[in-house]
């Protein structure tokens, strides 16, 4: 605001940027050092980022003073790197010598702030508002409504002066008469009160300070209200028009403090039948108002008036508040400190974007005045109708009628017992649970730490699987089920321990021990016909180095049919072993056939397919072999002798 504006430094902790155009300062002190972002500043009037100031301890308090300024004109807190993010704004070229100090490390520099010329920005938008530090005359606003863009114009009302310290605060041509004057030209007023301030341990200038402690800052607020509403009326203001409270920014540790001096001051405007609005800086009021927004017993402003100087003319798009709170009750105060002239006159002015309640001669209905006041802000006056002063309820509800609203009734029912000690709180029938027959629930534990509890969900206590895999849906889970598949088939018996359909193989059928006789044996040069599988016969004491191939055996799995022999198939005999001796040829001795061996289990669908062995006929093939190359050889000793005979 026009009033609380004479320094031009705004040191913000709550942003700190990484400057792209960096420019080192001169005559640094102590430990601190202070970048500035732009050397010259451009003196357009917006508000830019100047520099940081790094080397401050953590959350420390700093000051800046500067001779041009009248000494200190501004107070922050450095973020937890122990920098500090400065902005500056101006309206003409100068100079300024700025020292800035650590208050707790007492670490200090000084930089020099050189100002430049701008040429001056566009004019504000049709329709726009302005703001200064006095109202110009009757005669100087009609100049401005003639030629100027502004068509509303905000004004500092009077203050009770124990609350109010600024030095400009007095106003010589706002009185009744300017009011409905200006009012008859056709301008809205925005009636602005400057009171109390944040507590004096978050000051950011020299205000009077509202208390820290909140009970004291809300009757305190109750107060500001009521000066204000006098002041609006004895200006002749019509009830129904808005008055905004100045809340300059201040340093954090204040914030439930000044949210109770605002709640008690929209509470007390309200109730005279006024709207209430509320003026801040975003890193400060707006974003204690933001998020408080909507908090039970918490009455929000109708109105507020954001304040960030950034040239931007528009009322959204703030980030704080979001777009999507006061919605069509806000004013954003765009540009600061700017000097214009329309029709001859001068003055220096903020200029505004307006989307929120004014005054004007014509004012709208106004709110409804309640009895008393509305503490929980649920719409509902206390101490009466509302049946639960400092809690809200809008429904009242009162389920026993006994005059205290549900949500603070300690016996809801009314069945004499309170509502803690109470089973079914909200029944005045049941005090106390029904008597349980369960049996206790048993511990929960999980022992093998898959993630599943037992004994209710884990299907297997001991084993982890946290797949909890169960094929059969036996409520046993497949690691630990000794029935996989559920065919009732032990896994251990089953061919295939995961398909229903497959049970154990066929025990094997005992052949019966044929009598060891010479008959029994086949003539060595006829083929060995291979039988059922069974174990190898022991091989002769005299195994002979040649060893003849065993018969091979092929299982073909399931389904293909089954092929039964009509006979017995006969033993193996001697010369089916894996290993032959030689002179048993001449001689040989039938070799009864081992035991089936009750190891080895197969399909019970299978085709077996041999291959007969003719190791027999090999001594047959060989003389054969060598008859027929002792022929050749002699044919060809013929024919050489005959033919030497001839040459010779």
């Amino acid at each position: 605001m026009k009033s609380l504006f004479g320094p031009l430094l705004v040191a913000i902790v709550f942003f700190t940027g990484v400057f792209t155009t960096a420019t080192p300062t001169a005559s640094a002190q102590g430990a601190l050092t202070v970048t500035l972002t732009e050397d010259p500043f451009l003196c357009d009037t917006v508000v830019r980022p100047l520099g940081t100031v790094a080397g401050l301890v953590p959350g420390e308090g700093i000051e800046f003073s500067s001779p041009q300024l009248n000494g200190t004109f501004s107070r922050r807190n450095a973020d937890e790197a122990g920098r500090v993010a400065m902005r500056w704004n101006c309206d003409r070229a100068q100079t300024w010598t700025v020292t800035v100090r650590g208050l707790t490390s007492g670490a200090s520099a000084t930089f020099v702030v050189t100002g430049k010329t701008a040429p001056p920005p566009a004019d504000a938008p049709i329709g726009a508002a302005f703001d200064a530090k006095t109202a110009m005359t009757t005669a100087q606003m009609a100049v401005w409504k003639d030629f100027s863009p502004f068509n509303t114009a905000g004004v500092y009302i009077p203050v009770n002066p124990n609350w109010d310290n600024r030095a400009d605060k007095l106003q010589a041509n706002l009185t009744a008469s300017w009011v409905s004057t200006v009012f008859a030209d056709g301008w809205s007023l925005i009636p602005i009160y400057v009171g109390f301030q944040a507590p004096d341990p978050c000051q950011t200038g020299r205000f009077e300070g509202h208390s820290l402690d909140p009970a004291t800052a809300r009757n305190q607020g109750l107060a500001a209200a009521a000066d204000a509403v006098e002041s609006v009326t004895r200006l002749g203001m019509p009830v129904g028009s808005p008055i905004y409270y100045d809340m300059e920014a201040y340093r954090t540790g204040c914030s439930e403090a000044v949210l109770a001096f605002l709640d008690a001051w929209t509470e007390g405007v309200k109730a005279a039948g006024f709207v209430s609005g509320v003026y801040g800086s975003r890193s400060s009021t707006m974003r204690d108002l933001s998020q408080a927004l909507g908090r039970a017993g918490f009455d929000a402003p109708d109105a507020v008036w954001v304040s960030t100087g950034n040239g931007n003319p528009t009322a959204y798009g703030l980030e704080v508040p979001t777009d999507g709170q006061w919605v069509n009750a806000r004013m954003h105060q765009y540009r600061l400190n700017i000097t214009r002239t329309y029709g001859g006159v001068t003055r220096e002015i903020d200029e505004n974007i307006v989307d929120a309640p004014l005054a004007r001669a014509n004012a709208p209905a106004p709110v409804p005045a309640q009895t008393g006041v509305d503490s929980d802000g649920d719409g509902v006056a206390e101490p009466t109708p509302d049946n639960c002063d400092n809690v809200a309820n809008p429904d009242q509800a009162d389920l026993d009628n006994d005059g205290d609203g549900d949500v603070c009734d300690s016996d809801i029912d009314g069945d004499g017992v309170d509502n803690v000690a109470d089973f079914a709180p909200n029944d005045p029938t049941v005090q106390a649970a029904p008597a349980s027959t369960a049996a206790p629930a048993p511990d929960i534990v999980d022992n093998d730490q898959d993630g599943f509890a037992e004994p209710d969900q884990d299907n297997c206590d001991r084993i982890a699987n946290a797949d909890q895999a169960d094929l059969d849906n036996d409520g046993d889970g497949d690691v630990c089920d000794s029935d996989i598949d559920g065919d009732g088939i032990a896994n251990a018996d089953d061919q295939d321990p995961r398909d229903p359909l497959v049970g154990a193989a066929p025990a094997p059928t005992a052949q019966p021990e044929p009598s060891p006789t010479p008959e029994a044996t086949p003539a060595p040069d006829e083929p060995v016909e291979a039988q059922e599988p069974t174990l190898e016969p022991e091989p002769t004491p005299e195994p002979s180095p040649e060893p003849t191939t065993a018969p091979q055996v092929i299982v073909l799995p399931t389904p293909l049919p089954t092929v039964e022999p009509a006979t017995p198939l006969p033993t193996v005999n001697a010369f089916a072993a894996p290993l032959v001796d030689e002179d048993a040829l001449a001689d040989p001795v039938t070799v009864p056939a081992a035991p089936p061996d009750e190891s080895i289990e197969l399909a019970a669908d299978t085709v077996t397919i041999t291959v007969e062995d003719e190791s027999a006929l090999l001594p047959y093939t060989l003389a054969a072999l060598a008859l027929a190359s002792i022929f050749c050889l002699g044919m060809g000793y013929r024919s050489f002798a005959r033919y030497r005979r001839t040459t010779i």
